[in-house]
């Protein structure tokens, strides 16, 4: 995983001004933690839980579905299962809600001199997120769910 390459690429944008590429990376490299983290989270938990002859089934088709979450379901399962504090996720819907401002509103204002003002402002939210030692412990999680997992996938091989 290269989430440190990724990160100095957002700064990069940013820094030459390249605010739309900066506000895509930043969208993806937040919603993507998010997501790898609630799947991952769901994979352990029901290798833990569930051995039935039905389990891979019904392993196959929580995963699919979960692939196919949005950001707020993934917000809100991190707050349920107590990865995050009210105040984080009212932060996160607080970026998702300018990031979808932004993108629905995108092909409107593409020749605006808005558009970077409001690429900035939703970049601003997402490094508020990024910096925070919340999401830094996310994304180690991340990483001690994959050692984990690549552990019981040698085990099963």
């Amino acid at each position: 995983m290269q989430l440190d390459v990724l990160k100095e690429r957002i700064k990069g944008c940013q820094l030459k001004r390249e605010y739309l590429e900066a506000f895509l990376l930043q969208g993806a490299y937040i919603e993507g933690i998010i997501k790898q983290l609630v799947e991952l989270w769901i994979y352990m938990q029901m290798r833990k839980e569930n051995k039935s002859h039905n389990y891979k089934k019904f392993e196959d088709a929580i995963l699919k579905r979960a692939k196919r979450y949005g950001l707020y379901d993934m917000v809100e399962i991190l707050f349920d299962m107590g990865n995050i504090t009210d105040a984080e996720r009212k932060k996160l819907h607080t970026y998702r809600d300018k990031r979808n401002e932004v993108i629905h509103s995108l092909l409107t204002k593409i020749k605006s001199q808005n558009l970077d003002d409001e690429l900035i402002e939703s970049l601003k939210l997402g490094d508020e997120i990024m910096t925070t030692p919340q999401f830094t412990a996310l994304e180690d999680i991340i990483i001690d769910l994959e050692k984990d997992t690549n552990k019981e996938v040698n085990k099963t091989s």
